[in-house]
């Protein structure tokens, strides 16, 4: 009887050292799966840092390029500034030169008719650049391509008056220098362009100085003459 108890008790202990072998085991097999795992978890951590690090290198990249291309974009905004700012100058250059040119071709209405000045006025004014003023300076070329009609219709009127033999009779002066003197004023130039802003000044001056002086002339004390007037 003795003996079945001790055999019972080896076999129990030998299932408690068993049991508690089997225990460790099962602790020690945790601890392999949480050192893999672990490692698993840096292996992942070195792969995202890699990445990171890359993606990092291509975002400098990325600004430095984007940087080179606003450097590029400042120094052609640059130089377009610079060249509109020339445009500017050369534009009030051309402005400044085509009025100079078109005061030029004006001077020639300040002198008696002369078909070559007109002709060299004319030139002159088809060289004016700016569109603008070309716009500005149109009633100055419309004087200019007239100017000889205008010129020979007030001459006629003129000399017409000169010549005119009613003049030596004192008692029908008034009345045939008032008949001249409406026939100037009924010239075309005068119906249109005497009053107006844009004037030829030597006809103006010729039809004042005509118109005067036949509301002040005398056939007594003087001879109706013009010339000096047409020289």
């Amino acid at each position: 009887m003795k003996l079945i108890i001790i055999i019972l008790n080896l076999i129990i202990c030998m299932f408690g050292h068993l049991m508690a072998q089997n225990k460790e085991i099962v602790e020690h097999q945790d601890s392999i799966r949480k050192i893999i795992s672990v490692n698993a978890n840096y292996d992942k951590l070195d792969s995202l840092q890699i990445q990171l690090l890359e993606l990092n290198i291509k975002v400098i990249d990325f600004n430095s390029k984007i940087n080179a291309l606003n450097d590029s974009l400042s120094d052609k905004e640059l130089i377009i500034n610079r060249q509109n700012i020339l445009i500017e100058k050369l534009k009030h250059k051309l402005v400044f030169a085509d009025s100079i040119v078109a005061r030029l071709a004006n001077d020639c209405l300040r002198f008696k008719y002369d078909s070559i000045k007109v002709k060299n006025a004319l030139s002159i004014f088809s060289k004016i650049y700016s569109v603008e003023l070309q716009k500005k300076f149109s009633p100055l070329k419309s004087l200019l391509l007239n100017y000889e009609t205008y010129y020979n219709d007030i001459i006629s009127v003129i000399l017409g008056a000169q010549n005119d033999e009613s003049f030596k009779n004192p008692f029908s002066v008034k009345k045939i220098s008032a008949i001249y003197i409406e026939k100037l004023k009924s010239t075309n130039y005068y119906l249109n362009i005497y009053n107006s802003d844009w004037t030829i000044l030597y006809l103006n001056k010729l039809i004042d100085e005509s118109i005067k002086r036949l509301n002040s002339y005398e056939p007594i004390k003087e001879k109706l003459d013009f010339q000096d007037l047409l020289l």
